[in-house]
């Protein structure tokens, strides 16, 4: 995926542009995935052995973790998303005015 940004990315006042639109639907997308496998790992650690025997149950078990993973993303998710999106609209202005060390 070739991800460009152009000078329309501003600070979230007012509807989001297009680009802003991608980089939160990115962001939301890395969130799920982050907490899908956070999840999954705790899962993990703390199953017994017996539950682990069915790869069927294995395999609904997971979807079941990604499909949460992916509504708490988009009801809001932890915050990590804004975080990232906060960081990188910020990183993207600076580097369109030249201030290439702004602090971070």
């Amino acid at each position: 995926m070739n991800v460009s940004f152009s000078s329309t990315i501003q600070p979230m006042n007012g509807p989001p542009t297009l680009q802003e639109q991608k980089l939160q639907k990115a962001a939301a997308e890395f969130e799920a995935q982050l907490l899908s496998s956070l999840w999954k790992s705790m899962k993990n650690s703390f199953a017994a052995d017996e539950d682990s025997a069915d790869p069927a149950s294995q395999s609904l078990q997971d979807w079941g973790i990604d499909a949460l993973a992916g509504a708490v993303s988009r009801a809001g998710g932890m915050g990590i998303g804004r975080l990232i999106v906060k960081d990188l609209t910020q990183k993207i202005s600076n580097s369109q005015t030249g201030n290439l060390h702004a602090a971070t």
